[in-house]
């Protein structure tokens, strides 16, 4: 499929349906009793632009822009007006709900290392957080500090507008708090069901209204679902210092260093759901391998000729933390 860096109308976005969803199987026991098996651990938003439609020109415009598309053949940007920027409402229906701040959310933490970062929102219920990965923000609108103080954009980072990722000129140091702000589009594409004919109903002179126009949100391939991938592998060979550990990489990831002190870090949890195991490390090298997470914590060191494999695993009070078996 590919992807139109290119926005849905605003005037039809503004008044069309929308909400997220989840992909949720209900069981229910003889008794009665209810068992939920939750197949995504983050929402997908479906629309309807069927609600934005107020006349002519806009009937006009949405045959264009779906024309311009194939149909659902090509993915889009749409302005969620119920949820478009980092501050907690998001929505332009009062003064200021929409003006982000660039310490909105802390996104990562610093390693001295890394130097790039996925735009994130984070959206807390009690016990409960869920993170919401930005992967169209809007140009112009992204703002960055680092342990509180604002970055300037084009001198301190730049920003990828197709991805969400900022890159920094310099590695925020270990234990910086890097935080972020932004407003942002949705990625979506039509709905299968119109894919054979976009409805448009002719009722009288100059006065046409529209059939149901769904609207579907596209998944980036690194929010992962509640089934944690598994199988491939990765041989880091003869390493020294950071190597940053991703599940893209494999489930098997091999160290064969012979000085130094190698250190693996795990990534950030945040969108990963609990389970696994994640990684098995193998240490064919003749020193200590340390692992940690990705706040630099330690979670266990590995002796030379042994392994160790890798759960994420969650306490009483819902917090994610990576455990060594």
């Amino acid at each position: 499929m590919g992807f139109h860096e290119v926005n849905f109308p605003d005037r039809i976005s503004y008044g069309s349906s929308a909400g997220p969803g989840f992909n949720t199987n209900i069981v229910e026991m003889r008794t009665g009793i209810e068992d939920a098996i939750a197949r995504s651990s983050n929402a997908r938003r479906v629309f309807n632009a069927r609600e934005g439609i107020k006349d002519h020109s806009d009937v006009y415009a949405l045959i264009e822009f779906y024309l311009g598309r194939l149909g659902p053949a090509n993915g889009f940007r749409f302005k969620d007006w119920t949820d478009y920027a980092t501050t907690a409402t998001g929505t332009t229906h009062n003064p200021g709900d929409a003006s982000v701040d660039d310490e909105d959310f802390i996104i990562a933490t610093g390693d001295g290392v890394t130097t790039e970062f996925q735009l994130q929102k984070t959206y807390t219920s009690g016990l409960q957080v869920r993170t919401r990965l930005i992967h169209k923000p809007v140009s112009g609108t992204v703002v960055v500090a680092v342990n509180g103080t604002a970055q300037t954009e084009g001198v301190d980072f730049t920003v990828n507008t197709t991805n969400g990722k900022i890159t920094f000129t310099t590695a925020p140091v270990a234990a910086a708090e890097v935080s972020a702000g932004c407003q942002f589009d949705v990625p979506v594409r039509f709905g299968l069901e119109v894919d054979e004919v976009l409805p448009v109903d002719i009722e009288s002179f100059d006065n046409e209204t529209m059939g149901d126009v769904p609207l579907i949100e596209l998944k980036n391939e690194d929010e992962f679902s509640d089934e944690f991938p598994a199988g491939g592998a990765i041989n880091h060979g003869d390493r020294t210092g950071e190597t940053a550990m991703t599940v893209l990489q494999g489930f098997c990831q091999i160290w064969e260093s012979s000085s130094g002190t190698p250190y693996g870090n795990l990534p950030d949890f945040t969108n990963l759901p609990t389970g696994g195991p994640y990684f098995f490390v193998v240490n064919n090298g003749s020193v200590s391998l340390v692992i940690r997470d990705h706040l630099m914590t330690t979670i266990a060191t590995v002796a030379t000729g042994t392994n160790a494999a890798f759960f994420l695993l969650i306490d009483s009070l819902g917090v994610k933390y990576w455990q060594a078996f």
